[in-house]
């Protein structure tokens, strides 16, 4: 792996301008780091240590997205359980398109990217129409065979707009929204996530 202040060449002639951020490993060793580099741009590189590659940049075209990536965004975790590399070494981030004022999630492996939500998407479970607004990276987190896991915001207009989705790329399914009736409890009791 690179040092801080050396060289990232995968990216042209730019170069590390501080620590490794964030970093995560998988149980087969591979790796996923990112750095920010001297054009203030933050890269993700995965791969096994002394082979990194890119994951993905600012300037990247995905297949489904509406224009390049302007900026990346982390997938937080608070242990391994959640961490934002599974063990088929691929990550969950975020990545905002060039006009777009949200994140999107996007799961894969270098050259083989996806987007799993993005705003203005149907919201999986909800009425036609309504669709993501914002997508919730600090609750994101990653499986095999890429079951996701993560919170969002919808369109709705009737202030319980905060839902809970789970499932496989282009298989997601609502879990729970707030302001429902809790599963398997009394009456009047309801979700309130945030």
């Amino acid at each position: 792996m690179a040092g801080e202040g050396s060289a990232a060449t995968v990216t042209g002639n730019k170069t590390d301008t501080g620590g490794f951020y964030p970093l995560s490993i998988n149980p087969a060793g591979k790796v996923l780091r990112g750095d920010y580099l001297s054009d203030g741009k933050l890269v993700l590189f995965l791969g096994l240590p002394g082979a990194l590659g890119v994951l993905a940049q600012p300037g990247d075209v995905i297949p489904g997205a509406p224009s390049p990536i302007d900026e990346l965004g982390v997938a937080s975790f608070t242990d391994n359980s959640a961490a934002p590399i599974n063990g088929d070494g691929r990550a969950v981030f975020g990545a905002r398109f060039s006009g777009d004022s949200y994140f999107s999630l996007l799961v894969g492996a270098t050259a083989s990217l996806s987007i799993a939500a993005q705003p203005g998407m149907q919201a999986p479970g909800r009425p036609p129409g309504i669709t993501f607004t914002f997508i919730d990276l600090q609750t994101a987190s990653l499986r095999e065979q890429d079951r996701i896991l993560f919170q969002a915001n919808d369109t709705a207009t009737d202030n319980v707009n905060v839902g809970i989705y789970a499932g496989l790329l282009g298989n997601l399914a609502l879990v729970a929204r707030s302001g429902d009736q809790a599963v398997g409890t009394g009456p009047g009791v309801f979700y309130d996530i945030q």
